[in-house]
């Protein structure tokens, strides 16, 4: 699956992130129902000093509860870099059959993807099952706003050093 290349002008086009997320790390007891499916929510972190994962993947667990960290991701293939995001995934809808056993956990790998022209969420998750295979799509993903230096909210990919005073 491929990022549109239609974008508006200016719109950005992030790399994808890809996440290996640890199975026994996830607390269950903290999913929810919801109208469509069995929920979790997880944070996409930057990490931009760790010299070996561009992100750390923690599973969001309610306000002030430390968020433990059930993954890493890395960048995959061309694009700017991203800040830290918010992924829903329906646990329903992920394939357990193609997890498989790493030298820590039991793992499935998550791909973030990029969707600009969507007016409701900024990229979904898709599950990878296998190269050059179609994975289901898992869930969706929602950049968190940046504050600008005088401390009010900027359209997501704005105020990030690109040297644009808006």
């Amino acid at each position: 699956m491929n990022q549109p290349t239609n974008a508006p002008v200016g719109a950005p086009t992030h790399k994808k992130v890809s996440f290996q997320l640890g199975l026994s790390k996830v607390n269950k007891d903290e999913f929810y129902q919801g109208e469509k499916g069995l929920y979790a929510t997880f944070t996409g972190k930057a990490t931009p000093t760790n010299p070996y994962n561009a992100f750390m993947l923690t599973q969001y667990l309610g306000k002030g509860v430390e968020a433990p960290i059930v993954g890493n991701g890395k960048y995959r293939g061309q694009g700017e870099d991203v800040g830290d995001f918010s992924l829903k995934v329906d646990w329903n809808k992920v394939d357990m059959s193609v997890a498989y056993e790493g030298k820590k956990d039991t793992y499935v790998t998550l791909d973030v993807v990029w969707t600009p022209d969507n007016e409701y969420n900024d990229a979904m998750v898709v599950q990878y099952i296998g190269k050059g295979q179609d994975g289901p799509i898992v869930g969706n993903v929602k950049l968190f706003e940046r504050k600008s230096e005088a401390g009010f909210d900027l359209p997501s990919g704005m105020g990030d050093g690109d040297g644009m005073p808006f």
